[in-house]
């Protein structure tokens, strides 16, 4: 009897200290709420603490996001209330992990203002699974009206490509077919700085092989022995293999061939063009990939967030020499001397590159000042 209970003992331990350390990427809860995403601007006040009004709120646990809304947490702060359902969207503070660190706790923040990118925080725990999807070791909000975000990720830009890898395998055949109902192709390794970045991607994502594009067609299997006018019917049912191009990951993922029927994670590439629709606001240029199912916004000089919805204050801090006035004018400022300088303080400006912030041009205004523009 005493060893079986010594065992019982050492099977309950082993439960106990699991808990949060132990990723279950085939054991975790869903979060697939619509209103849960980061581009959603409403006055819904969506609670992830149990208990208010009709709320259920979060159960400790893990969970995976997934849906429209997104597949992670955001890594950046939002920019803004109101979004993702709630008053203050929660954000992850930290970058993601790979595959090798297993599980890693971040910190978990709330955004109420530009002051306060992290009103409430508390510690959450992210793993990546080697499926390439990262699972989350989430408690319910400390209060209301507090909600965690999803977000769709980037996808990653080499040589003005975008890329995609898998979450799924596939036969070769297959994984051009899902690549282009994406709206991209399978895609084409033609250089080593593309195999590099390609290689860096899949490390990170599941260090598996992956099926690449190819310019030439599938290679067929021929057998020289046989004689003119013999067709398949010499061959064994399904034979000859038909090879096709993947990057082997026991190889640095350098390229190799496979028999076409093997299923393996595959790799998609998308032009990128102008936003079909463009979600910019504040005169943000819309550019997409993937059929337009990923969106970047570029923001004028003086804007900010995933929608360039976010005003920056381009006169604080006051980057006018001389404690000059500083006039925010919207995308543009000017730094006028105040009344009475000396002229000999007026003329000693002239613009240099220091003029003025990122993405501004310095204008001379005459001895009176000057501007910084588009």
């Amino acid at each position: 009897m005493a060893a079986i209970s010594n065992v019982t003992l050492c099977v309950l331990a082993i439960i106990m200290v699991t808990g949060a350390n132990a990723a279950p990427c085939d054991l975790y809860s869903v979060l697939d709420d619509p209103w849960r995403s980061l581009t959603l601007i409403t006055n819904d006040r969506h609670c992830d603490k149990p208990g208010y009004e009709d709320s259920t709120g979060l159960t400790e646990g893990w969970y995976r996001f997934t849906g429209p809304a997104g597949t992670q947490m955001p890594t950046v702060a939002p920019g803004a209330t109101h979004l993702c359902g709630t008053f203050a969207p929660v954000w992850m503070n930290g970058q993601h992990p790979t595959v090798a660190d297993g599980v890693v706790t971040r910190q978990a923040c709330a955004y109420r203002d530009s002051n306060y990118h992290c009103a409430w925080r508390w510690d959450i725990q992210v793993a990546a699974c080697p499926d390439g999807f990262y699972v989350y070791y989430l408690i319910h909000t400390p209060t209301c009206n507090l909600g965690y975000c999803a977000d769709v990720p980037s996808p990653p830009v080499h040589n003005s490509l975008c890329y995609k890898l898998s979450d799924v395998t596939r036969d070769y055949e297959s994984s051009t077919q899902e690549c282009a109902a994406m709206g991209g192709s399978l895609a084409l390794i033609g250089d080593a700085g593309t195999q590099s970045f390609v290689a860096e991607l899949i490390r990170t994502h599941s260090n598996a092989s992956h099926w690449a594009g190819s310019t030439s067609p599938a290679v067929h299997c021929s057998y020289t022995g046989l004689s003119a006018g013999i067709g398949h019917e010499l061959w064994a049912s399904g034979q000859p293999p038909i090879f096709c191009v993947f990057m082997d990951s026991s190889a640095d993922f350098k390229l190799n061939v496979a028999v076409c029927s093997e299923k393996h994670g595959f790799v998609c590439q998308s032009d990128i063009v102008m936003c079909q629709r463009d979600v910019c606001q504040n005169g943000g240029t819309c550019t997409s990939c993937f059929d337009d199912a990923h969106k970047t916004c570029t923001c004028q000089p003086g804007y900010t967030g995933h929608r360039c919805e976010t005003h920056l204050d381009l006169c604080n801090p006051n980057p006018c020499p001389f404690d000059w006035n500083c006039v925010d004018t919207g995308g543009s400022l000017m730094c006028i001397p105040k009344a009475h300088v000396r002229l000999s303080e007026q003329s000693l400006h002239s613009c240099t590159v220091q003029s003025c912030p990122v993405g501004l041009a310095c204008k001379e205004d005459g001895p009176g000042g000057y501007s910084c523009v588009p």
